[in-house]
């Protein structure tokens, strides 16, 4: 894995910001899908379900392209793509991740 220049997305996210373009982060690795798998919300039973591929395995959640972010307490969120956050957020998320 490669080190992250924290200080650079911190600058860049500002500069974004002042040009006006919307502000999103994505955790940039795949998690293991065993710890952190895709689920919907089964409209019969209102629970959770897991989302698994032909093989019954679970499909993973984050996979490195889609909007996420670290909380605080170590785990990982997923947001969506209409809503972007603004830059004040996107300066926590960087702090969280590092």
């Amino acid at each position: 894995m490669t080190a992250c220049d924290y200080s650079a997305l911190r600058e860049a996210t500002g500069q974004l910001a002042r040009l006006g373009l919307s502000l999103q982060t994505v955790i940039p690795l795949a998690l293991p899908a065993d710890d952190f798998p895709q689920t919907r919300l089964n409209s019969t039973t209102g629970q959770r379900e897991i989302l698994r591929d032909r093989n019954g395995r679970p499909l993973p959640a984050f996979v490195s392209k889609n909007p996420s972010f670290w909380l605080a307490d170590g785990q990982p969120r997923l947001t969506s793509q209409s809503q972007p956050a603004v830059e004040s957020e996107v300066l926590k998320r960087i702090d969280v991740a590092e």
